[in-house]
This record gives C-alpha cells, sequence and structure tokens, in this order.
C-alpha cells in the first residue's frame, strides 16, 4: 500500500509537467514546420538557394526549434502555470534527461524516415507509401513514451491518431516527400489542439491556486 502510495505521487509529479498543454501545444508547432518544411523541399525549384538550405539546414533548424520550444514552454509555464498552481521542482538531471531524450527521439524520427525513404527510392519506389504509416508508429511510440509514466489518457489517444493518420495517408494520392510531410502537419496539428483544449481545460478549472487535474 506504502509502495502504491509512492508510485501515484511519482505519476502525479510527472504528469503536472503536462496539466496546461502548454508542451502539446510547442511540440505541435514543431511538428507542424517540421512537416512544412518537408513539404517545401519538393514544392519550391531544385535549383533555389532555399531548396539548398533546406538540404543541408535541415536538422539545424530542426535542433533549433526545438531548444527555442523548450525555453518558451518554461517561459509560458512561469506566467500560465506556475503562479495558479505552484511549482514542482524536479531534479535537474533527471528532468534534463528526460527532456533530452524526448528531443533526441524527435530528430531520429526525421533522421530516420529520410534515411528510409532515401533507401527504399533506390530499390521499390511504390514502398515509398508506406513510410506514413512506419513514422505514424514512430510518431505513436513517442506518444506512448510520455503517457505510460504519466498515465494521462489524452497521449494515448493521441498515439491512436498518429497511427491513424499514417495509416490514412498510405491509401492517399501523394507519394514521396509530400506524403511524409503532410503526416508531419497532420501530427502536429493534433497535438496544438490537443494542447489547445488541455490549456483551456486548466485555465477554466483553476482560477488562482486551486487543485491540479490529474488528467484529462
Amino acid at each position: 500500500m506504502k509502495n502504491d502510495n509512492i508510485e501515484q505521487t511519482i505519476r502525479r509529479t510527472r504528469s503536472y509537467w503536462y496539466v496546461d498543454g502548454l508542451w502539446e501545444t510547442g511540440y505541435g508547432c514543431l511538428f507542424t514546420v517540421m512537416g512544412f518544411l518537408l513539404y517545401l523541399q519538393v514544392a519550391i525549384p531544385q535549383e533555389s538557394n532555399l531548396a539548398d538550405f533546406l538540404e543541408y539546414g535541415f536538422l539545424v533548424v530542426i535542433i533549433a526549434l526545438i531548444v527555442l520550444i523548450n525555453w518558451g514552454v518554461r517561459k509560458a509555464k512561469e506566467q500560465l502555470t506556475y503562479p495558479r498552481t505552484g511549482m514542482v521542482t524536479y531534479r535537474r538531471d533527471q528532468m534534463s534527461a528526460r527532456t533530452w531524450l524526448l528531443a533526441a527521439l524527435i530528430a531520429a524520427v526525421s533522421i530516420l524516415a529520410g534515411s528510409v525513404l532515401v533507401a527504399l527510392v533506390q530499390v521499390w519506389e511504390p514502398a515509398l507509401e508506406s513510410i506514413p504509416l512506419f513514422v505514424g508508429f514512430t510518431g505513436a511510440a513517442i506518444m506512448l513514451f510520455v503517457a505510460y509514466p504519466t498515465r494521462l489518457k489524452r497521449f494515448y489517444l493521441l498515439a491512436v491518431y498518429s497511427i491513424l493518420s499514417g495509416l490514412a495517408l498510405t491509401w492517399a494520392d501523394i507519394t514521396g516527400m509530400t506524403l511524409l510531410g503532410v503526416y508531419f502537419m497532420l501530427l502536429g496539428i493534433g497535438l496544438v489542439i490537443s494542447g489547445g483544449i488541455t490549456l483551456w481545460n486548466y485555465l477554466s478549472q483553476i482560477s488562482s491556486a486551486q487543485e491540479i487535474p490529474n488528467e484529462i
């Protein structure tokens, strides 16, 4: 019984970081921008300077956005969350490790997807149509990475949404990098909507410094 109480306290502490939906909103913006940049790589003339920048600077832009979003989320929490429900202090090494592990997973999705795209197009071009399903499961794994230790139901729903988005795009009449870009934009929009609803619900329930909702 005592261990159950300790485990529940740890889970509530971890879930507090996601209580206001700001993390989803920030990383939803990241995925949306990532998808748009992937789409631009196909849409713009390949001989343009912008095409060269997107080809060689894509990863740098994504890493810079991750750093900016992490900073922005913390600043937003200082303005919106902590004045209402207080601040939970984490051990810096644990929180930093978890934050950068998430960032590494997100970067790995883009790198791995791009590598698989290049390999498959050289071997069997029609196989590109299955890439969104593969990325859909990878995106779902990231959502489950957040969902499992926090037990927040909305992240399980986002994992399902990621898989369904990838599945739907395998049947769409688009291919290659455009298809991959559309997937990331869909995932990003889903995260922004989830974060917006969560933030609205959080602010509507708490007027000053009241109790912290466990789940949505």
